[in-house]
């Protein structure tokens, strides 16, 4: 088994966890050593698991180690990413995720959570997380450091720069354009492509503030 850590303790470390144990039940790959808070940790476990300073390098960092970025802020994972490049980030796909395994392309780093679709000839980067039941279709292209909240929907030959959100219910329509560090808001429709970075919200969807 490979140990492995996980950067993170709030609700996305323990999903991250669950689904460790998760993917252990088809066959036992990984042994979870521990979390590493990015600030000085309040406690000293998590789920019966140790927890680990950042600062304190010697303690976790291993290189024969698997590691995960289990924090939904997307400027949070790349610079965690940016301190520690040299670690092992696999991608893990939870077992009662749909992936087209054929045609997928996907770098290292991203998390699947459980009930997800990610369709055919679908391209990710990094250091993405798919909450429960997110829907990619077909042909899109997905840049880095984006964080789909769950039933998210991307439509098919979409295109998502790095760094983007995208709320719980949002939908993304087919042939669009996602600006790096967009922010769709929860049950958002979006209906055009966004080329200027903001947040946005509602039906069809608008840019804050404007």
């Amino acid at each position: 088994m490979k140990s492995i850590y996980i950067f993170g303790t709030g609700g996305l470390a323990k999903e991250a966890a669950m689904l460790i144990r998760n993917i252990n039940k088809a066959s036992d790959k990984y042994l979870l050593k521990g979390f590493v808070e990015i600030a000085t940790p309040e406690q000293n476990t998590l789920l019966n698991v140790p927890i680990f300073s950042e600062e304190k390098t010697q303690d976790w960092y291993h290189e024969d180690s698997a590691y995960i970025i289990a924090i939904a802020n997307s400027k949070t994972k790349e610079s965690i990413y940016r301190k520690f490049p040299s670690l092992q980030y696999p991608n893990f796909v939870h077992p009662l995720s749909f992936v087209d395994e054929e045609t997928i392309q996907m770098g290292q780093g991203n998390i699947v959570l459980m009930n997800c679709t990610l369709s055919t000839h679908v391209s990710m980067g990094n250091f993405n997380t798919l909450c429960y039941q997110t829907t990619i279709g077909h042909e899109t292209i997905i840049g880095s450091f984006n964080s789909f909240y769950p039933q998210s929907c991307i439509s098919g030959e979409v295109i998502i720069e790095d760094q983007c959100e995208f709320g719980a219910n949002s939908t993304i329509l087919q042939n669009l354009h996602i600006v790096k560090g967009s922010i769709i808001g929860a049950s958002c429709l979006v209906t055009k492509s966004i080329h200027t970075k903001g947040t946005y919200i509602g039906v069809p969807h608008q840019r804050m503030g404007t």
